[in-house]
């Protein structure tokens, strides 16, 4: 639910919500998305091994019967309360893998796409024998911070000894220990 990010550049203006479904907005130009989205589905098929051919994407778009208002201002109704894209990593005609993002204005739009868990998060779904599903959900306690942004940046300040005793050169994920929580906590 992106109701709350009070940014209206980026919410309406760059993806497009409160816009009708017919704009295209930057984040729906042809190639953007693959752009900024598909270097996590390189990314994840480098990790396994695996050689894509390519990734596609779509997009859909969600319009909303209803106006109300959002931290980045009205969403008129008749325009985009939500959007799921996805990225499809193609190896010999078929998808292997696939992310996929699905963003709403209000957590009871579009109730027939996936939902997340509670207060939302993440869903990765691995396929094949055994299969699993595991649904993250983040939270904080009120002036804790974003709890997505704080994790995101965890990740890159625990690796900082790990960069500076690296090799010069570029480095990505896959070259980097995952930093476990050892003696991280606090009494």
């Amino acid at each position: 639910d992106y109701a709350p990010i009070a940014q209206p550049d980026i919410m309406y203006d760059f993806m497009g919500f409160a816009h009708p479904p017919e704009t295209v907005t930057p984040l729906q130009e042809p190639g953007r998305l693959n752009r900024l989205w598909s270097p996590v589905v390189w990314g994840m098929a480098a990790g396994l091994g695996l050689e894509l051919d390519r990734v596609d994407d779509t997009i859909e778009k969600w319009v909303t019967p209803e106006s109300y208002d959002t931290a980045s201002g009205p969403l008129p109704a008749g325009t985009v309360g939500a959007m799921r894209f996805r990225l499809a990593g193609m190896k010999d005609g078929h998808e292997r893998i696939v992310v996929e993002h699905v963003t709403r204005l209000n957590d009871a739009l579009c109730p027939d796409w996936p939902q997340p868990v509670g207060a939302g998060g993440y869903r990765v779904v691995v396929t094949g024998t055994p299969s699993y599903q595991c649904d993250v959900q983040m939270t904080a306690k009120p002036g804790q911070g974003d709890p997505g942004v704080i994790g995101t940046a965890g990740r890159l300040v625990n690796t900082i000894p790990a960069v500076c005793d690296a090799p010069s050169g570029l480095l990505s994920a896959l070259d980097l220990p995952l930093v476990p929580g050892t003696g991280l906590l606090r009494p």
